[in-house]
């Protein structure tokens, strides 16, 4: 639990510095691509950032030499933080 508290405040203070510089994700939500939500999400929570790096540390090798394969096998990870940045951005716009 104390990891999510660090994480929801590290997502706080990051959108009030990205919004007090005029650039907040959160007021563009809507316009947005999924793979800028998916980034902004991971730089706003280094915890998932460490689960992408190991999921494609482990995917490395296997999809060596199968790029669509290889991205296909993040695509789940990739759906689940994309859907969390959307709800996440929206509700900073609420």
């Amino acid at each position: 639990n104390s990891g999510r508290l660090h994480a929801k405040f590290s997502c706080e203070l990051y959108a009030h510095e990205y919004n007090a510089r005029g650039a907040s994700p959160a007021s563009r939500v809507a316009g947005h691509a999924d793979e800028v939500l998916f980034r902004d999400c991971l730089a706003l929570r280094p915890d998932l950032a460490a689960e992408y790096e190991q999921l494609k540390l482990a995917l490395w090798k296997p999809y060596k030499h199968d790029r669509d394969g290889y991205t296909a096998a993040k695509g789940d990870f990739v759906r689940r933080v994309t859907a969390e940045a959307k709800r996440y951005f929206t509700a900073q716009n609420d």
